[in-house]
């Protein structure tokens, strides 16, 4: 731990955990699942003229909402599945396992250091959905589709809620599950 920059900024540096420059890291997430939705409705697309326009019309669709529909079940999905894979570094866990006592014995405030870490896991993840969600937008321009901004904030308001959903139950789940593997049918199983 750095203590010179204090504990929000150590969080936000450790919000994706393998890299030292997480914010550079948040924005090529956000990136990356942009192209993997712009793609996906791409690939979709290809098969237009099939069964799949009748039974998921909200993904076959040529226009933005179906892309921004795909953006938001993609980063529902990734977020899952970072949350469960890196579930030590992001989560509460490090209070089971005592590693805030020295912290705790230098004067850091506990309430502080929760309240801290459930702000920069939000903001996190705020960052990396907006600049995707941007990202699906802007590569969709080029599709040529009708621009119908009535339902964008809609799907970006319930997107974001779900992964914040995914956030609060994950970090919820670390403060009263001890093992990882109940912990991790209680987060996929909600």
């Amino acid at each position: 731990m750095d203590y010179k920059t204090g504990y929000f900024f150590k969080e936000f540096r450790q919000a994706y955990s393998e890299y030292k420059v997480s914010l550079s890291r948040m924005v090529m997430f956000g990136v990356f699942l942009g192209l993997v939705s712009f793609a996906f409705h791409f690939l979709l697309q290809t098969v237009y003229d099939s069964v799949l326009t009748q039974s998921l019309p909200e993904l076959m669709l040529p226009s933005y909402f179906s892309v921004i529909f795909a953006y938001v079940n993609i980063a529902y999905i990734f977020f899952l599945v970072y949350f469960l894979r890196f579930y030590k570094y992001l989560t509460f866990s490090e209070i089971r396992d005592n590693s805030w006592y020295l912290l705790v014995k230098m004067g850091y405030d506990p309430l502080k250091m929760i309240l801290t870490k459930l702000a920069v896991r939000a903001l996190s993840v705020l960052i990396t959905f907006s600049v995707g969600f941007g990202f699906a937008m802007l590569l969709t321009v080029f599709l040529k589709y009708p621009f119908v901004p009535d339902y964008f904030l809609p799907l970006f308001i319930s997107g974001l809620f779900d992964v914040l959903i995914i956030v609060m139950i994950t970090m919820t789940s670390s403060l009263f599950i001890r093992l990882f593997d109940s912990a991790r049918i209680v987060i996929v199983a909600s």
